[in-house]
């Protein structure tokens, strides 16, 4: 069993509504590096044959969607993306805690999971349409928890909810998350080394002009990815005046997440899966993304953009340091949103859609070689190993 990309890029213009000569061009390198790198290194097992070909043909279809909701409204192009926050940190740092936490804030706009799985100018959308991409995206949901047993524990996701920026970046291949959910070095590789990640990141903005198009409101959007970590530069190219939101944890416990929810995943797609293999890799994938990161704000300018925020201080008290971030925006937070902030901690306590416990040993790393690893990250942003951290927010 093999993808075949001519036989995908057909069936992505019929489901657009496009001319199968649409499918090709700019992005059709990045589309056979990652159907050979599936093919080649996924060690896919028939459904995980199904699940990679509806990723990358619902990728490529939501593109040449938008291809040709621009050509058909011209307008939407000169939409202004103002300001944008983007919420990231190492993997598994806490990104999606202070992306919800966001979320109780009205003036902020978030990616809807509903929107990022089948997005379309919302001005000409009825309630009815509407109403059916919110229950096919259950439909996604209930399928992904089947596939990944557990998943509710792994990782915070709702229909409603706010969603990552995966989605968006993947209508190019240009998500690097490919590599938590499968086996792909050479599709992660070209991502970091070959890829146009300035083009990747105009079709994302061109989906958020594809969504705030007629909607008015004035809110800024928010939005969150880890994996923005090693596009900082490309981003800043396409969105120049955006801000940087950027957790901190441990990195050791973010790397044993991190592990832990891609064997879980990979082991939907894969009935050869090798934690030791997860492990090594895991680990070159956040230090990739932290040397990235630290590469960019080597710039000042770069460096100035960013919001540092302690993710153990976040969880504590996340009323107060949504407010010491709002200040650093030079926003003033409402009251009623420092309630919210309060009252959503509250109402969702550590655990509650079930225990998430790892370590790094299932993988065949040890904790002591990671920390010294990764002990630059641990003096620049003054973070503490778990325990101790924990004991300084008591």
């Amino acid at each position: 069993m093999k993808l075949d990309p001519d036989g995908i890029e057909t069936e992505a213009a019929t489901l657009a509504g496009v001319d199968r000569s649409a499918a090709q061009g700019e992005f059709s390198y990045n589309l056979c590096v990652a159907v050979d790198s599936a093919n080649e290194e996924g060690r896919l097992s028939p459904a995980g044959y199904g699940i990679v070909r509806d990723d990358i043909l619902n990728g490529l279809t939501k593109r040449l969607q938008a291809d040709r909701w621009i050509r058909e409204i011209p307008e939407i192009g000169d939409e202004v993306v103002d300001r944008p926050l983007f919420l990231t940190g190492l993997p598994r740092s806490g990104t999606t805690y202070c992306q919800y936490l966001f979320d109780n804030d009205p003036a902020m706009r978030l990616l809807r999971t509903w929107e990022t799985a089948r997005p379309a100018p919302f001005h000409i959308l009825t309630d009815e349409e509407k109403e059916k991409r919110r229950i096919a995206a259950d439909r996604d949901g209930e399928k992904l928890r089947t596939e990944v047993p557990g998943y509710d524990a792994l990782h915070l996701n709702d229909t409603d909810g706010p969603d990552e920026c995966h989605n968006f970046l993947n209508e190019t291949m240009g998500a690097i998350g490919v590599h938590n959910t499968q086996n792909a070095p050479s599709h992660y590789r070209a991502i970091l080394e070959e890829f146009d990640l300035d083009a990747v990141y105009r079709v994302h903005k061109r989906q958020l002009q594809i969504l705030q198009w007629k909607v008015g409101g004035g809110q800024r959007w928010a939005l969150k990815y880890p994996n923005h970590l090693i596009a900082m530069d490309n981003i800043v190219n396409i969105y120049p005046d955006a801000t940087f939101v950027m957790t901190h944890r441990d990195p050791v416990q973010t790397l044993a997440s991190l592990c832990k929810i891609s064997l879980a995943i990979r082991r939907s797609r894969s009935d050869e899966v090798d934690p030791h293999e997860v492990g090594r890799q895991m680990k070159d994938f956040v230090r990739v993304h932290f040397e990235r990161m630290m590469a960019s704000r080597l710039d000042p300018t770069m460096d100035a953009r960013v919001i540092d925020v302690d993710y153990y201080r976040l969880a504590s008290s996340p009323e107060v340091v949504m407010a010491e971030i709002y200040e650093q925006l030079d926003i003033e937070i409402p009251a009623f949103v420092r309630q919210a902030i309060a009252d959503w901690k509250r109402n969702n306590p550590q655990g509650k859609r079930g225990a998430n416990c790892y370590s790094l040993e299932a993988f065949g790393l040890k904790d002591a070689e990671v920390a010294e690893e990764y002990q630059h990250y641990f003096d620049r942003f003054d973070v503490l190993r778990e325990a101790k951290a924990l004991e300084r927010v008591a």
